[in-house]
């Protein structure tokens, strides 16, 4: 089984143009986000995700400079881009770090990766712990499902609520008719202590403590 790290990114962003390439301290704030992920371990692949369009070409001579793969597609479906880059690259379980998430925890992505390899779950979100701190864990085969039945192309932003909210009534971008059934799981605060966050998947009685889980790497 092939777990992939994807880092969907692109230039041509109307808030903060090339943000991926800032200079932070030195460095582009790519750079550094690719450094923390080369850190997480039993990770196969990672793979730049970005766009066709023609501003997104210093993305490729980054990735090409720091050692990791690319793939482009389409500019606003994130989901059809993931889709086509998984098959690409033989990928079965897809670990989402989303581009400007610089402060992403090597050791979420890890654990993340291990609930998905052992497990039957399609897809897992943190939840409880800064934002852009953790990442995503989604199946390919759970993602392909959702490529044949979604019914729009635009995926830029929340994607994950076609796992979380399909055919729900504020959520129609896959009709009720045509429901999708997932194994879901959150990693997220204490069922008991919300306060306490930490690593809890469905089915399942432990929860894990996420700072000392940290502590412990």
């Amino acid at each position: 089984m092939n777990t992939a790290i994807f880092v969907p990114v692109r230039l041509s962003s109307t808030r903060l143009p090339s943000k991926g390439l800032l200079n932070l301290h030195g460095k582009p704030c790519l750079q550094l986000l690719i450094e923390r992920l080369k850190r997480a371990k039993n990770i196969d692949l990672i793979i730049l995700c970005t766009t066709k369009e023609a501003s997104d070409d210093n993305l490729v001579d980054f990735a090409k400079k720091n050692g990791i793969k690319w793939y482009r597609g389409k500019t606003s479906d994130i989901i059809d881009r993931y889709y086509h880059a998984a098959k690409e690259f033989n990928v079965d379980t897809i670990i989402n770090v989303d581009g400007d998430d610089i402060f992403c925890e090597p050791s979420f992505i890890e654990r993340t990766a291990k609930e998905m390899m052992n497990s039957d779950i399609d897809f897992i979100i943190w939840k409880d712990l800064p934002l852009g701190s953790t990442p995503l864990g989604v199946k390919v085969e759970a993602l392909t499902k959702v490529w044949k039945l979604k019914e729009t192309e635009d995926t830029e932003t929340g994607w994950a609520r076609f796992f979380t909210d399909t055919g729900s009534e504020y959520f129609p971008a896959v009709p009720t008719e045509r429901l999708l059934s997932f194994n879901t799981g959150d990693l997220l605060g204490s069922p008991v202590k919300r306060g306490n966050p930490g690593i809890f998947i469905y089915g399942k009685q432990s929860t894990v403590n996420a700072f000392n889980y940290i502590q412990e790497q």
